[in-house]
């Protein structure tokens, strides 16, 4: 899913890159400068390198995903400030503390 939002995106990165990096006065714009990469290299080179960056996404998910994950089994989610949807009972928690008083 992720892949498909970012693809309009993506051709904005392109444009705003060659922008940075081409000669003053190269481009009069983000639209002069996607109409000539358009026109000189084609539609595909917009894309260019969009699929090692996609490639390079799919771990950071996997990683964050099983994080979450573990820490959710865990119940630290509010330890660590994650947004968990699990409702826990305090009452237990404030008993521990006025015992341990």
């Amino acid at each position: 899913m992720w892949s498909i939002i970012l693809l309009p995106l993506y051709a904005v990165q392109v444009i705003k890159t060659r922008l940075a990096v081409g000669k003053t006065g190269q481009y009069k714009g983000l639209l002069d400068c996607g109409l000539k990469t358009y026109q000189k290299e084609g539609f595909f080179a917009l894309y260019r390198g969009y699929l090692p960056n996609i490639l390079g996404i799919i771990p950071y998910a996997g990683i964050d995903l099983t994080i979450y994950e573990v820490c959710h089994s865990l119940n630290c989610c509010y330890t660590l400030n994650i947004v968990c949807p699990v409702s826990y009972n305090y009452s237990n928690y404030s008993l521990a503390a006025a015992v341990n008083l």
